[in-house]
C-alpha cells in the first residue's frame, strides 16, 4: 500500500508525530499545567486609567453557562511627572539578571560599582548623589538602610511590571511595582541559566488562584555570580510570596514577603608584586584574606490596600503597613562587623487626576532600630522618622509641562530636611527638549555617616 501524502505538501504523512504531540498535551493537562484558560493581559501603560476586563472560561466547550471572571487590571503607580523606564513588555522580552543594565541606558545616570556582583551600587543621577536618591518597589524603600546606596541587586527584573523615574532638582526617585498574574488556572514559570560552577540563575515562580478573587504567588530564586578573578564569588537565595485579594472592582488588598540571604567573598584587596620584579607572565591575583566571607540577610513584609471609589482612577486612596529588617555579619582578624537594622512603619496616600493635572500626596511614618557591635555605644538605638511629600504635574499644552515637588523629612536624630523644587519642561515628539529647574532645601543624611564615623 502506498503511504498517504499530505494535501498541502508532497511528502508522506507522519503518523508518529501527531501521536507524540497528543501524548505530550495529555501529560501536561493531567499535571495541571495545560493551556491556560486566559492569557496574561497586556499591562497598561503607567499612568493609564484602570479598566475592567472580562476573562471568559474557554477550557471546555460544555461550560458556556459558567460566569466569566471579571478582573480589574490596576495600573502601575507612578509619580506625577515621572517617565517610564521599563514596562512589562520590555522586561518580559528582554530579560535581565539585574536592574543595572536598565539603569545604564538612562541619560544623566552614572553607576559606580562597589565590587563584585550582588553588592549595592553607588548611583549618581545628574548632580544628585546616593544620599539624594530613592528606590521603591511595591512601596518599600530599597536603599541600603546603613549606607544609603541603592540596592539594585535585590529585586529581580523578571518579577517587575513597571519602573518609572522622576528626576527633579534635589530629588531623584525611582518607583516600581511587581507583576500581578491575572490567571484562573495554576501556572508554573521556570527560568534556568548556568555557566560552569561560578554562574547560576535559577528562578521558579508558581501562581495559583485559590478563589476567583484571591491569587497566591510563590517563588524561589537561586543566584550565583562571580568575576574573572578569585575572591569575587557571591551566592544569594531569595524566597518570595505574594497574595492579592480583590473583593470588588473598587478594592485591592495586597500582601507579600521577600526574604533574601547573600554570602559574598571579602578579599580585602590583592597582593601585587613590585613593577621592577614583573616577569611578563600572566597576572595572578592573590587576595589579602583568602576564604573570608560576609553574610547579609534582608526580609521585607508588607500589607497594602488600594481603593478607587469611581472605578476610573481619578480618585485613588492607598495605605499600607510594612516591616523590614537587615543584618550584616563579617568576622576577620582585622575587621569585624555585626550590624542590624529593623524598620516598622506605614504610609497613607491619595492620588487625584483632573483633566490636565495629576496630584499626589503621601505621609509616611517609620520607626527604625539600629543594633550591633558596630555602633559607637553598645546596645541598640531607636530613631523615628516622619516624611511628608506632595507632587503636582500640570500639562497646559501638549509639549509644555510643569512639575512641582514638596517634601519634609523629620528624624529624631537629625534636623528637619525640607525640600521644594519646580521644573518647567518643553519638548518635541522626537525626544528633544529644554527644562528649567529651581530648587532649595536640605537632604537627610544616611545612618552610616552619622553613627559609624
Amino acid at each position: 500500500m502506498k503511504p498517504r501524502r499530505c494535501a498541502h505538501r508532497n511528502r508522506p504523512f507522519n503518523h508518529k508525530r501527531p501521536a507524540a504531540l497528543a501524548l505530550v498535551a495529555g501529560l501536561a493537562i493531567l499535571a495541571g499545567h495545560g493551556p491556560a484558560r486566559a492569557q496574561d493581559p497586556v499591562a497598561p501603560l503607567p499612568g493609564a486609567l484602570p479598566t475592567a476586563a472580562a476573562v471568559p472560561d474557554t477550557a471546555a466547550s460544555d461550560s458556556a453557562s459558567e460566569e466569566p471572571i471579571r478582573v480589574r487590571v490596576w495600573p502601575a503607580p507612578r509619580i506625577p511627572g515621572a517617565h517610564s523606564v521599563a514596562d512589562d513588555s520590555l522586561l518580559r522580552w528582554r530579560p535581565q539578571r539585574y536592574l543595572l543594565p536598565l539603569l545604564q541606558t538612562q541619560s544623566g545616570l552614572r553607576l559606580h560599582s562597589t565590587g563584585s556582583p550582588l553588592r549595592p551600587a553607588a548611583v549618581q543621577d545628574m548632580t544628585r548623589g546616593p544620599a539624594s536618591l530613592q528606590l521603591r518597589i511595591d512601596g518599600l524603600d530599597r536603599t541600603d538602610p546603613l549606607t544609603g546606596l541603592l540596592a539594585v541587586h535585590l529585586p529581580s527584573p523578571r518579577i517587575i511590571a513597571a519602573l518609572s523615574r522622576s528626576a527633579i532638582q534635589g530629588a531623584g526617585r525611582w518607583e516600581g511595582v511587581t507583576r500581578d498574574l491575572y490567571l484562573n488556572r495554576p501556572r508554573l514559570y521556570l527560568y534556568f541559566n548556568e555557566a560552569g560552577d561560578a554562574v547560576r540563575d535559577l528562578d521558579v515562580q508558581y501562581a495559583l488562584n485559590v478563589r476567583k478573587d484571591l491569587n497566591v504567588e510563590l517563588g524561589y530564586h537561586d543566584l550565583r555570580d562571580a568575576l574573572s578573578y578569585s575572591g569575587s564569588r557571591g551566592e544569594a537565595g531569595v524566597v518570595r510570596a505574594k497574595a492579592w485579594y480583590q473583593p470588588d472592582p473598587r478594592w485591592l488588598i495586597r500582601a507579600g514577603l521577600h526574604s533574601r540571604t547573600t554570602e559574598l567573598d571579602e578579599p580585602f584587596g590583592y597582593t601585587q608584586q613590585p613593577l621592577a620584579a614583573f616577569t611578563f607572565n600572566p597576572l595572578i591575583e592573590r587576595p589579602q584574606t583568602a576564604g573570608l566571607r560576609s553574610t547579609r540577610t534582608t526580609r521585607d513584609l508588607f500589607l497594602q490596600a488600594m481603593h478607587d471609589p469611581g472605578e476610573d482612577g481619578s480618585k485613588l486612596f492607598r495605605a499600607g503597613l510594612h516591616q523590614q529588617s537587615a543584618r550584616r555579619r563579617l568576622s576577620s582578624p582585622t575587621d569585624s562587623i555585626d550590624a542590624g537594622f529593623e524598620r516598622l512603619g506605614g504610609f497613607i496616600g491619595h492620588d487625584r487626576t483632573y483633566s490636565s493635572i495629576r496630584a499626589s500626596a503621601e505621609a509616611r511614618l517609620d520607626w527604625d532600630r539600629l543594633q550591633g557591635r558596630s555602633l559607637p555605644a553598645p546596645g541598640s538605638q531607636s530613631i523615628a522618622a516622619v516624611r511628608l511629600q506632595a507632587d503636582l504635574h500640570w500639562t497646559p499644552a501638549p509639549r509644555l509641562a510643569a512639575v512641582a515637588h514638596l517634601a519634609l523629612t523629620r528624624r529624631s536624630d537629625h534636623p528637619s530636611a525640607p525640600l521644594a523644587a519646580l521644573s518647567i519642561r518643553h519638548g518635541d515628539p522626537f525626544g528633544n527638549g529644554l527644562s528649567l529647574e529651581l530648587g532649595t532645601g536640605r537632604r537627610p543624611v544616611p545612618y552610616q555617616p552619622l553613627h559609624w564615623r
